[in-house]
């Protein structure tokens, strides 16, 4: 395949929360086969196309890209340069492990994508070694343990808990950094929580507690820490917030740390907010 006919359709998790998924992929597609990534903050689908009508995607959360400028942002996204934590690893994890479960897309398109998604790859590792080592460079997980670690030194904690909210890919990829502390695990899908339960018992020095639904009060009140890895929901945040804030009255002066505005910290009272 030549580089020309290399397409995406991005569509961006925050345009899609304001706009709306107003159009089916599909539709702009035009092939039932595509190789599909999806990561924390953005759906993609990967696909062969020599003609794309960019005027069908006006007014839409998607954007389309094709030939040299499709290959350039799939390596900016791989490299972490299009995430919110600049330099992030845990998206070229998620891009490789959707590629290694690319055995079910038509052998046709397979063989058609396989040259250029391993070029993005090994042009990946090139970029993160020769240029991005002191540029973030670290996972979610590695950036929360860091922060939470520096505030527990700062307070001289002893008895630390955190709490875990969500159960998704971000709280996979952090949980396993949390696990010189007690955990509690807290989200609305009992079923995900329960895998995620059982993969951290396995390797924690510490307790994993999995809270009830009707728990979440405690979860954001009672923990020394709370690390959060669900999407923003405005109206159920400032009941959270609250929560967070009668807790924190109890504790001295912390900064939170937010890993979508890294570096736009603001000092608050109250318990340690990592979000993710």
């Amino acid at each position: 395949m030549r580089l020309e006919a290399l397409s995406v359709l991005h569509l961006s998790k925050k345009k899609e929360k304001i706009l709306g998924l107003s159009l089916d992929p599909a539709s702009v597609l035009h092939t039932k086969s595509a190789f599909f990534v999806d990561t924390c903050q953005r759906s993609l689908w990967i696909f062969k196309s020599e003609i794309i009508k960019k005027s069908e995607l006006a007014e839409t959360a998607f954007e389309i890209f094709q030939g040299l400028e499709a290959y350039l942002f799939l390596l900016r996204m791989a490299s972490g340069l299009e995430s919110e934590v600049l330099g992030e690893t845990d998206v070229f994890g998620q891009f490789k492990d959707a590629w290694k479960k690319s055995v079910l897309l038509e052998a046709d398109l397979f063989l058609d994508l396989a040259p250029w998604i391993q070029r993005i790859f090994e042009d990946t590792k090139e970029i993160r070694t020769r240029y991005l080592q002191k540029l973030g460079g670290s996972s979610y997980g590695t950036l929360v343990r860091k922060f939470i670690r520096n505030q527990k030194d700062q307070q001289k904690e002893l008895n630390l808990s955190i709490s875990l909210i969500g159960a998704g890919k971000i709280a996979q990829s952090v949980g396993p950094f949390l696990l010189d502390s007690e955990i509690w695990l807290w989200n609305r899908d009992s079923s995900r929580l329960n895998v995620l339960e059982l993969e951290l018992q396995c390797s924690s020095l510490y307790s994993v507690h999995k809270l009830n639904t009707s728990e979440e009060e405690k979860a954001w009140k009672e923990a020394s820490h709370v690390v959060v890895c669900i999407p923003l929901d405005e109206e159920r945040d400032r009941t959270r917030l609250e929560w967070f804030r009668i807790q924190g009255l109890a504790f001295s002066m912390h900064t939170p740390c937010h890993l979508h505005r890294v570096g736009r910290s603001a000092r608050v009272p109250g318990p340690r907010l990592c979000t993710c």
